[in-house]
């Protein structure tokens, strides 16, 4: 378990809980740099957690790095505190999932048009 005194949340895995950069400085690759960083310093674990929610432009971040990284795909997880397996959710799994969705949707459309 990682529990620090500062916070009230406890989590079973590393977790990267925030992350903000500053508008002036976005679409730089700061975040996917973030990404690497974090997975790099933990790469011993079996699974890193990204905390609940992920914004949709994390989301993007994710899905970059997973793609350019796919050893990667089955250790990240989006959890809620404390991270138990019940609390998780790959990552991956769901960026496939709601590529899925869009593609159907994008169906759906053109056959109803």
């Amino acid at each position: 378990s990682l529990c620090t005194d500062h916070t009230s949340q406890c989590y079973q895995l590393p977790v990267l809980d925030t992350v903000f950069v500053r508008q002036s400085h976005r679409r730089q690759g700061i975040g996917l740099k973030i990404l690497q960083d974090f997975c790099s310093a933990f790469s011993d674990d079996e699974a890193l957690g990204i905390s609940t929610p992920i914004s949709a432009t994390m989301y993007k971040v994710c899905s970059k790095y997973l793609k350019t990284q796919p050893q990667e795909q089955a250790r990240l997880w989006e959890v809620e505190s404390p991270g138990d397996w019940s609390q998780r959710v790959n990552v991956w799994l769901q960026l496939q999932l709601g590529e899925k969705t869009l593609e159907s949707e994008s169906l759906l459309t053109l056959l109803h048009v």
